[in-house]
């Protein structure tokens, strides 16, 4: 009867509002229990399946009813709260492509997401946040007073996919040693020692995606070198090309979205491209140059976009700059 399932509902709810620690084993067994008897319904018969899910608790222990709850709310909510995705991707009338959902978003339960909303492509402008919306963010190329001498432009890809370009203006005058270093890494060329191999900027990967603060590049797959003797050792050594220290400094800040910069005192590849102005970086790294372009700026946002995990700030796609060329 729909009422005694929903009665069980605000009872199970009432536990949850208690969830103190969560033991592990704990949340498996009950997690199983409920399976086996849910997976035996017409999964389209919500209000019978709640009334299984809620009965199955009310058998249980309050002791592991409140440290397993958090496994609950998917299977305890009244049918409105939840929405059935199928598994993979489905398109949505505005034609925007959303994520495989794994949980549900409910304000009852004081405003907990728990497993996942239902998402947008996050590699899309028009996806905030991994969610959907109307609003796609557009910024300009920033302003900025120094004179371009080089230009590099970077062909990316998404999970094997074109992406897009993101041409870069570069300030030899303002930092000489740095963008002669991502200028010679742009084509190819760049050692640090005479007869070794070159490093080149094609084909390397996305580092970090700090939403709204940073977006870094230049993970070298090619990172050239030379095959050396090294005392100590038995075998000969490869030891990839040294990134250069410099002392470039100017006065410029990290107060406009589509600036380039890479850390002060060099001794790495590394670059960073800010989807939002973030002052925060003018200590640790100098401002080297700009994006071009409103279709650099785009690929910035979409970059800017892409859903990371929680350790490291990775992005859980691949990306790779396919190809990077000097533009004249």
């Amino acid at each position: 009867h729909s009422s005694e399932a929903f009665n069980h509902v605000r009872i199970a709810d009432n536990f949850l509002k208690k969830l103190n620690n969560i033991r592990y084993d704990d949340i498996i067994n009950l997690y199983s229990t409920v399976n086996r008897s849910v997976s035996k319904l017409n999964p389209r018969v919500e209000v019978v399946r709640d009334a299984v899910a809620a009965s199955v608790v009310m058998r249980l222990d309050r002791s592991t009813i409140l440290r397993a709850a958090v496994l609950l709310p998917p299977l305890l909510l009244p049918p409105g709260a939840r929405k059935t995705v199928a598994a993979g991707a489905s398109e949505l009338t505005d034609r925007r492509i959303t994520a495989q959902t794994v949980g549900i978003d409910s304000p009852s339960i004081g405003g907990i997401i728990w497993g996942a909303r239902e998402r947008c492509d996050p590699t899309q402008p028009g996806c905030a946040a991994g969610r959907e919306t109307d609003e796609v963010i557009s910024l300009p190329p920033p302003r900025t007073p120094y004179d371009v001498t080089d230009r590099i432009r970077l062909d990316l890809s998404i999970q094997g996919k074109p992406a897009g370009s993101i041409l870069l203006g570069l300030w030899r005058n303002e930092a000489p040693v740095s963008v002669d270093t991502l200028v010679r890494l742009a084509a190819g060329t760049f050692t640090s020692r005479p007869g070794e191999e070159p490093a080149s900027l094609s084909k390397s990967g996305l580092v970090r995606v700090d939403r709204d603060r940073s977006v870094v590049l230049g993970s070298l797959s090619k990172i050239g070198g030379s095959t050396v003797l090294v005392p100590g050792q038995t075998r000969p050594q490869r030891v990839p090309v040294q990134p250069p220290s410099h002392s470039d400094s100017n006065a410029m800040r990290h107060d406009a979205a589509g600036l380039v910069s890479v850390k002060r005192g060099g001794e790495s590849f590394l670059f960073t491209l800010t989807p939002r102005p973030n002052k925060a970086l003018d200590r640790d790294e100098v401002v080297i140059g700009q994006v071009m372009d409103a279709a650099g700026m785009e690929v910035l946002e979409r970059l800017n976009n892409l859903a990371t995990n929680n350790y490291n700030k990775g992005a859980l796609v691949i990306v790779k700059v396919d190809r990077a060329q000097v533009v004249q």
